[in-house]
């Protein structure tokens, strides 16, 4: 029975074009319809991002500032540890010397030790 009904509408919609004029026209409308409701969330959305623009390049603006802050205070670090390790440098070099100062004073020694004997 449900056939009888959907091939009724068919057979309306086909041989009758009053009928299916009223359709295309229904159709159309809500085709309208919802292009203009997709064109005002288009725009909305466009209206409800632009509103938060100031608050998120503000937000961006502080995060960029804080960032910058820690470069230069990450950067001073550096130069610090930088000067230290310079420093150490220096000191390693001397006692290297220092060292290589005293191996040859053992072997100058042991060189002697063996002449003696």
């Amino acid at each position: 029975m449900r056939f009888v009904g959907l091939q009724s509408i068919i057979v309306r919609f086909y041989f009758f074009p009053k009928v299916r004029g009223a359709f295309i026209l229904v159709r159309e409308k809500i085709t309208r319809l919802a292009s203009l409701l997709a064109f005002a969330l288009l725009f909305w959305s466009i209206g409800y991002a632009q509103a938060y623009e100031s608050y998120v390049v503000g937000n961006l603006s502080k995060t960029r500032d804080a960032l910058l802050d820690q470069r230069s205070h990450l950067a001073s670090k550096m130069d610090e540890i930088k000067r230290k390790m310079n420093d150490l440098d220096k000191q390693l070099t001397i006692i290297e010397g220092y060292m290589r100062d005293t191996d040859r004073a053992i072997n100058d020694i042991d060189a002697a030790i063996r002449r003696a004997s």
